[in-house]
C-alpha cells in the first residue's frame, strides 16, 4: 500500500459474499469476480463464513494471495435452527440477515452477492447509484412474471396479492441510512419467530419486511437464470436453480461461466468442483440447449413483457 491509498479502515465501499464449507469455491469466485470489475472503486471484499473450519479458511487466505486480492473473513455463529428443516437451503443462507451487526460502521455501500453469483462486467454504477432513501435495492424476482405461481407464495408469507417481490440474490444496500431502519433486525426477528412459514427463508422476510420500501434495479444487475434471454447485457449473473456452471448438470448457457470457474477453482483446494468431461457431453448439452428454445419462447416472452411493464410502471 502506497501513501496515495486509503486504508482498508477508510474505505467506505464493500462487496459481501456469505459462504458456508461447500460453498467456499464459488464465494471466493464470486468475490474475485467482483474485484476484477470494479475499476477505479476501492472497495473492501467481505466473505461472512457459516461452519468453515481452519483449514477452510487457511484454503481462502491462499486464494485471495493467489490472485493479489484481501478477502476479509468474518465468522458468524447462527442461532440454534435445530428442529427445523432447511430443506434446499443451508443455514447459511440466514447468515445475511446478521451483516448489520458484523459490517463496519465505516461502509456507507454495500454490495451483497450470493455465492452462486458473477460480476461479468463493470459494477462500478452500483457504489454512486442515487438511491433516493431507499435502504435496498434489489431486482424483481424472474417469477413475478407467472402471477399464479406468486400468489400462492405472497400469501403464505403475509405479502399483499399485489406487492411486488424481488429477488435476493443480489442486494444493494445504502449501509449509512440501513440502521436508521432496522431492516435486518426485524427480518431476523419474525424469521426466528416461525422459520417454517417462509419457505425462501431470508429472501420471503427481506420481501415482507421491505415491503415496497426498496428500490428496483435493472434486471442486468442479477441475471437470474430465466432473464438470460432478455438481458442483452448482463453486469451480475445469478445462477438460480439447482444447475450450477461448475457442477456436471452445468447448462449450456452457462458455457463461460463455467469456464471462468474452471480457470480459476482448477488451481485452487477446489480443484476438484469443476472437473472436466468428454466433448460428446458438452455437444450433448449444447444440442439440448439448441433443441429446448422453441419450448422456452413462450415462457421468455412472457418474462419479457414483465420486465417491459415494470420499466413503464
Amino acid at each position: 500500500m502506497t501513501q496515495d491509498e486509503p486504508s482498508m479502515q477508510s474505505v467506505s465501499s464493500a462487496v459481501i459474499v456469505c459462504s458456508d464449507e461447500r460453498m467456499l469455491g464459488p464465494a471466493c469466485c464470486a468475490l474475485l469476480s467482483a474485484w476484477n470489475n470494479l475499476g477505479s472503486v476501492k472497495a473492501r471484499l467481505f466473505l461472512l463464513v457459516v461452519d468453515v473450519d481452519a483449514k477452510g479458511k487457511r484454503d481462502v487466505l491462499e486464494f485471495a494471495a493467489r490472485h493479489q486480492i484481501t478477502i476479509e473473513m468474518i465468522d458468524l455463529v447462527p442461532p440454534s435452527l435445530e428442529g427445523h428443516d432447511f430443506g434446499y437451503w443451508s443455514v447459511a443462507t440466514i447468515a445475511r440477515l446478521y451483516m448489520d451487526t458484523l459490517v463496519p460502521e465505516t461502509i456507507s455501500r454495500l454490495v451483497y452477492l450470493d455465492a452462486d453469483t458473477l460480476a461479468v462486467a463493470s459494477i462500478v454504477p452500483l457504489f454512486s447509484l442515487d438511491m433516493g432513501g431507499h435502504p435496498v435495492g434489489a431486482v424483481d424476482d424472474c417469477l413475478m412474471a407467472f402471477p399464479d405461481k406468486m400468489s400462492e407464495r405472497k400469501s403464505r408469507i403475509g405479502m399483499a396479492a399485489e406487492a411486488r417481490y424481488f429477488n435476493a440474490g443480489v442486494l444493494l444496500f445504502d449501509w449509512s441510512v440501513l440502521p436508521e431502519t432496522n431492516v435486518l433486525k426485524e427480518a431476523r426477528e419474525i424469521f426466528l419467530k416461525d422459520p417454517e412459514r417462509y419457505p425462501f427463508k431470508d429472501q420471503d422476510v427481506l420481501n415482507v419486511v421491505l415491503a415496497e420500501n426498496w428500490l428496483a434495479l435493472d434486471p442486468r444487475w442479477n441475471t437470474q437464470t430465466g432473464l438470460v434471454p432478455i438481458v442483452a447485457k448482463p453486469a451480475i449473473q445469478h445462477f438460480t436453480g439447482s444447475r450450477k456452471p461448475w457442477q456436471s448438470s452445468w447448462k449450456w448457457m452457462h458455457r463461460d461461466a463455467r469456464r471462468f470457474y474452471r480457470q480459476v477453482l482448477l488451481t485452487s483446494a477446489w480443484s476438484d468442483v469443476c472437473s472436466s468431461e468428454p466433448m460428446f457431453v458438452r455437444i450433448g448439452k449444447m444440442l439440448s440447449y439448441f433443441g429446448s428454445m422453441v419450448g422456452r419462447a413462450r415462457k421468455t416472452e412472457v418474462v419479457r413483457s414483465y420486465f417491459r411493464s415494470i420499466r413503464g410502471a
